[in-house]
C-alpha cells in the first residue's frame, strides 16, 4: 500500500493551484460546522459560568418604600441565601443633546454586594452624586468618564458624574434595548426619587429549583408585614435574555454551513473527476500490470483523503476562531464575558463531517474511474470522437447568433459535462443562499411589523408607585392624549406553561385582537379568558374549553371564549404564550385593590409622541412614570433582528466565496487540459484578449445557468429557512420578491467573473511554443 500513498501524494502535489484551491473549499466548508457548533455550545457555558459567578438573582420583587430591616427579614425564609435591597428609577438623561432612557439603580453598599454584582471594568465605584454605567451604554451612546450628565427627576434638572463603568449580565446591551443602565449610591437614587425606603427587591436562593415554592413565601411574607409589591418575578438561569432568538439564528445558520459543505463536495468531486480524466491513460497502465478495481479506487480516495486532511485540520482551526468571535460578539449584545474555548464536540464534528463530506464526494468519480476497461483507457486520449453526436452539441453547432468566440465558450461547456454541471449547481447553491438570506431576514422584519400591528397605543407608561384605574382621566386631560386605558400584565402559569397574564378592558380600543376562533371577553365576564394560539395548540383549546392560571399562589379556572394570534415577545424571554382576561379579573386573583401597573396611551393625530411624552413625563414625574414609545418598541425589535440579519449575511458571503472557488478551480483544471488547444490558437493568429474571452464566456455560461437553476431553489430554501425560524420564534409568512432574482443575476454575475479571471489570464499568458509542447 506504501506505493498507493506515494503516488497519492505525487498526483496531489503536482497541481499545486487546484490542491489549494480544494482545500479551500473543503477549509470553509469544516470552519462553518465547527463556527456555528462551538457558538451554540460555548454560549450557554459562558451565560451559566457569568450567572453564578455575579450571584444573578433567583427572585426580583417590585416593592413599594420598604424598609432596609425587611432584607433580615426575607433572609430568615427557608432557602433564601440572600436578600439585598436597591433603589431604582426610570427617567431620561441628556446624551449628545438628545434625551435617553436611563435606568438608575441605587446600591447601598459596592464592596458588600452579594446580588447581581458588578464587575469593574474601568474608573471607580461612585459616591454621593456619582455613577457608574454599564460599558455597553458607554459605548454604545458615547459616554466618557468624567462626564457630567444631565437628568431629570423630581419635575427638575440636576448632574451625576460618571466615573467608571462596568459590566453584569443582568441586562442585556443598551444597543438591544435602547436603555442605559446606570449605577449609583442608593442614597442618590433615593434623593432623586424623594421617598426613603427601597422599591425592588433581589434575593438569592440555596436550591434554585425550588423557586416558585420560595416565591410563593416571599409574596405571603410581603403582605403579612403590609408592604405593598407586585408578584415576585423568578428568573430562569438557562433561559438567559436572547437565547430563543440565538438558538434560532443558530438553526438557520447550521442550515447554511450544510450548502457550505455541500458546496465544497462539489468541489472534491470536479477534482477528483479531473484528476480520472487526467490520469485514464496511467489507469489503462495499471490495470493491464494487474491492478485490481478495488486499488485503482484506493487510489484516488487516498487522494480525496490527502485534500481533505489539510482542509480539516485547518478548518478546525479557523472555525474554533471564528466560533470564539461570534460568541464574544453575541456575548457583548448580552454582557457576556466569553473566554476562548476549544470545544471538543465541535472539532470532532468538523473533522468527522470534513472526512466524510471529502470522501463520500470523490468516492463517485472514483468508482467511475476503476470501471474503465483497460483498453478504452489506453486507447482514450483527450475529446472523445463522438463529441458533436448529443443533441445539445448538435443545437449548439446550428446556433449562429452569437460571436464565434462566445459560441466557442459554450460548446467548450459540453466537452466536460459532469465537471461543467457540478461547477453549475455549485453557483446554483450560491445563488439559493443569497435570496435565502434575503428572504429570511425579509420575512422577519415583516413579521415584526405586523406583530405590533395588533397594538394600537402609541405609548404605554409605567408607574412606580400604585395608581387606580381611573388615573386614565388624569391622562386624557392632557390636551395631547386623546384615549388612555388601564391594563395590568404579570408573569402567569397555564396548567404547566408559563404565560403573559394581560389584564384588559372588555371595550379596549388600544388593542386589535386578530380573531382565530370565538370572540373577545364581554364587560362583566370575570371568568372569561382569551388565549395565544400557541398556548391554544399546546393544550388543545377552543371556545367551551376551561384553562387553570396561576398568579404566585393564587389558581383560578378560566372559560376560553376565544383564542387569537399574537407572538410579540423577543428578546429576554422563553415566553411567547399570553392570556387575555378582564382587567377586574387579575385584581381579584391579586387579592388587592385595583391597580393598574401598565396604561395604554393613544396620542392626538398630528402631535408628534416624543414630545407629546415627554410632556406626560413632566406632569406626573412625582409618580416616577417609565414610559415607551411604540414606534421604539417597534425599532427595538427591528433592532434585535439586526443580528439574524449579520449572521445570514455573513453565511450568504461564505457560501458565495466557495461558489466563486468553485468555477476558479474548473476553469483552471480546463486551462490545463487544454494547453495544446490554447497553443494552436495562439499559432493561429489569436490575441489574448481572444483567448480570455473564451473563458470568460465559459465562466458566464455556467453562472447564467447556475442563475437558471438557482432562483427558483432560493425561495424553496427561503421557505424552509423561515419555516425553522417560525418553529423556534413566531409564526411569519415567507417573503418573496421578485427584484431579488435580478439582484441574485448580478451575484452569479460576480462570480462567474471573480471566478474566471485568474484562469483567463492564466490561458492568457501560456507561450504558444511551451503550449504545442505540452503532453
Amino acid at each position: 500500500m506504501r506505493w498507493l500513498w506515494r503516488k497519492a501524494f505525487r498526483d496531489v502535489t503536482r497541481r499545486p493551484a487546484r490542491t489549494l484551491l480544494t482545500t479551500l473549499g473543503i477549509l470553509i466548508g469544516v470552519a462553518g460546522i465547527v463556527a456555528i457548533t462551538a457558538t451554540a455550545q460555548g454560549l450557554p457555558k459562558a451565560q451559566e459560568a457569568a450567572f453564578h459567578s455575579s450571584s444573578q438573582a433567583h427572585i426580583t420583587v417590585w416593592v413599594d418604600d420598604a424598609p432596609a430591616r425587611l432584607e433580615r427579614g426575607i433572609e430568615n425564609l427557608p432557602n433564601v441565601r440572600a436578600a439585598e435591597l436597591r433603589n431604582a428609577l426610570y427617567t431620561r438623561w441628556k446624551v449628545r443633546d438628545v434625551w435617553r432612557d436611563v435606568y438608575f439603580i441605587g446600591v447601598p453598599g459596592f464592596a458588600r454586594m452579594e446580588v447581581n454584582r458588578l464587575t469593574l471594568l474601568e474608573g471607580r465605584f461612585p459616591g454621593p452624586d456619582e455613577c457608574v454605567v454599564e460599558a455597553s451604554a458607554s459605548e454604545f451612546y458615547g459616554i466618557e468618564l468624567g462626564q457630567a450628565m444631565t437628568y431629570r427627576a423630581g419635575g427638575r434638572e440636576r448632574k451625576i458624574t460618571v466615573v467608571g463603568k462596568v459590566r453584569s449580565p443582568a441586562f442585556l446591551s443598551a444597543s438591544i434595548i435602547n436603555v442605559a443602565i446606570a449605577y449609583a449610591p442608593a442614597e442618590t437614587v433615593r434623593k432623586m426619587r424623594g421617598k426613603e425606603g427601597f422599591n425592588r427587591l433581589l434575593v438569592l436562593l440555596r436550591e434554585p429549583r425550588l423557586a416558585r415554592e420560595t416565591a410563593r413565601r416571599i409574596d405571603r411574607y410581603l403582605s403579612k408585614v403590609g408592604i405593598p409589591h407586585a408578584a415576585p418575578q423568578v428568573n430562569d438561569p438557562e433561559n438567559y435574555p436572547g437565547r430563543r432568538e440565538f438558538y434560532a439564528l443558530a438553526s438557520v445558520l447550521f442550515l447554511f454551513s450544510a450548502l457550505g459543505l455541500m458546496l465544497s463536495g462539489f468541489l472534491v468531486t470536479n477534482t477528483v473527476a479531473a484528476t480520472v480524466i487526467e490520469g485514464i491513460r496511467e489507469i489503462g497502465i495499471l490495470k493491464a500490470l494487474g491492478a485490481r478495481r478495488f486499488q485503482v479506487m484506493s487510489l484516488h480516495l487516498a487522494m480525496a483523503l490527502l485534500y481533505a486532511i489539510p482542509g480539516t485540520i485547518l478548518g478546525i482551526a479557523l472555525g474554533a476562531a471564528a466560533g470564539f468571535a461570534l460568541s464574544r460578539r453575541i456575548g457583548m449584545l448580552a454582557n457576556i464575558p466569553v473566554p476562548f474555548r476549544l470545544s471538543p464536540e465541535a472539532a470532532g464534528l468538523g473533522a468527522g463531517v470534513g472526512t466524510i463530506v471529502t470522501l463520500g464526494a470523490g468516492f463517485i468519480p472514483a468508482w467511475r474511474g476503476a470501471s474503465i476497461p483497460p483498453r478504452e483507457a489506453l486507447a482514450s486520449y483527450g475529446i472523445v470522437s463522438t463529441y458533436g453526436s448529443r443533441f445539445a452539441e448538435r443545437m449548439l453547432a446550428r446556433l449562429r447568433v452569437l460571436p464565434p468566440l462566445w459560441l466557442m465558450a459554450l460548446r467548450n461547456l459540453l466537452r466536460r459535462r459532469l465537471r461543467s454541471g457540478i461547477t453549475v449547481a455549485a453557483i446554483a447553491v450560491s445563488i439559493a443562499a443569497y435570496i435565502a438570506a434575503r428572504g429570511t431576514d425579509a420575512s422577519v422584519n415583516r413579521a415584526i411589523g405586523e406583530l405590533f400591528e395588533i397594538y394600537a397605543a402609541d405609548a404605554w407608561v409605567y408607574f412606580t408607585y400604585p395608581v387606580l384605574p381611573r388615573f386614565t382621566h388624569r391622562l386624557e386631560a392632557l390636551p395631547s392624549v386623546s384615549v388612555a386605558e388601564a391594563w395590568s400584565l404579570d408573569d402567569a402559569w397555564a396548567e404547566f406553561t408559563p404565560v403573559r397574564l394581560w389584564g384588559l378592558p372588555a371595550d379596549t380600543v388600544l388593542y386589535r385582537p386578530r380573531l382565530l376562533q370565538g370572540r373577545w371577553f364581554s364587560e362583566g365576564e370575570l371568568d372569561a379568558a382569551v388565549v395565544s394560539s400557541d398556548l391554544a395548540s399546546r393544550y388543545s383549546l377552543r371556545p367551551g374549553s376551561t384553562v387553570e392560571i396561576t398568579l404566585v399562589d393564587a389558581k383560578r379556572r378560566f372559560r376560553v371564549v376565544g383564542v387569537v394570534e399574537d407572538h410579540s415577545i423577543f428578546l429576554g424571554s422563553e415566553v411567547t404564550a399570553k392570556v387575555f382576561v378582564p382587567f377586574d379579573a387579575v385584581a381579584r386573583m391579586k387579592r388587592m385593590r385595583r391597580v393598574a401597573n401598565l396604561f395604554a396611551v393613544g396620542f392626538v393625530e398630528g402631535v408628534l409622541p416624543a414630545e407629546a411624552l415627554e410632556e406626560l413625563e413632566r406632569r406626573f414625574c412625582r409618580l416616577e412614570p417609565f414610559s415607551v414609545l411604540a414606534e421604539e418598541e417597534v425599532n427595538t425589535a427591528r433592532q434585535q433582528s439586526r443580528l439574524l440579519a449579520l449572521g445570514l449575511g455573513a453565511m450568504a458571503l461564505l457560501v458565495t466565496v466557495t461558489g466563486t472557488v468553485g468555477v476558479f478551480n474548473t476553469l483552471l483544471l480546463n486551462v490545463l487540459e487544454r494547453r495544446r488547444e490554447l497553443g494552436i490558437m495562439r499559432a493561429l493568429g489569436a490575441g489574448r484578449l481572444a483567448v480570455m474571452t473564451v473563458f470568460f464566456g465559459e465562466g458566464l455560461g455556467m453562472g447564467f445557468a447556475g442563475w437558471l437553476l438557482g432562483v427558483p431553489l432560493g425561495y424553496v430554501v427561503e421557505a424552509l429557512f423561515v419555516a425553522r425560524l417560525a418553529g423556534r420564534l413566531f409564526p411569519m409568512p415567507p417573503v418573496m420578491r421578485l427584484h431579488w432574482a435580478g439582484e441574485a443575476l448580478l451575484v452569479a454575475g460576480f462570480i462567474a467573473l471573480a471566478g474566471s479571471f485568474g484562469p483567463a489570464w492564466a490561458s492568457s499568458k501560456v507561450p504558444p511554443r511551451e503550449a504545442l509542447a505540452y503532453e
